[in-house]
């Protein structure tokens, strides 16, 4: 529940922000432009995470597919940069290989699936040079960037899957 509500606020507060600001400039009124931040910010957070929620249902039932029927430790909604765009769907961690799979909401339409043992390198790093949600997987020269809401425990994740697989650590 901690985590559903700090979503909302996440998307709600910036958002809320910035049209209750409009308003207020339209309306020459400071007290009409912090209601409507207030209000409009609650409602589009609450509606970011209803969607945000019906879509990890949607993709939980289907990750048996995305995976193989292979046992997931860790999955999740993700991101997925491929060029300048950022494709959603859903990041799946199976003791062999990490699997995205994006959502049909996409111009680039794909699933990428990295083994564990070609992994040379997983570390954080920045989304728009700013952001700390960015997870970067080095396999075999290649560098996949994806945007995940719990960077930490992905990395821990995958290191540990990493570890068991082949009995080395990894940075």
């Amino acid at each position: 529940m901690k985590d559903n509500i700090k979503k909302i606020l996440f998307a709600g507060i910036p958002f809320g922000i910035t049209m209750g600001a409009f308003y207020g400039i339209i309306a020459k009124n400071v007290c009409l432009g912090f209601l409507s931040a207030v209000l409009i910010g609650t409602f589009f957070g609450f509606f970011i995470w209803l969607f945000v929620f019906i879509q990890s249902k949607k993709f939980k039932k289907s990750s048996m597919e995305i995976s193989g029927g292979k046992q997931i430790i860790m999955e999740d909604g993700a991101n997925h940069f491929r060029g300048k765009e950022s494709v959603g769907g859903w990041l799946c961690l199976t003791k062999d290989e990490i699997i995205f799979k994006s959502h049909n909401f996409n111009v680039q339409n794909h699933q990428t699936v990295i083994p564990l043992n070609q992994i040379t390198d997983v570390k954080p790093s920045l989304t728009l040079g700013i952001v700390p949600n960015g997870l970067k997987i080095t396999a075999k020269g290649n560098v996949e960037k994806f945007v995940v809401n719990t960077r930490k425990e992905w990395i821990q994740k995958i290191n540990e899957a990493i570890l068991s697989l082949d009995g080395t650590a990894r940075d």
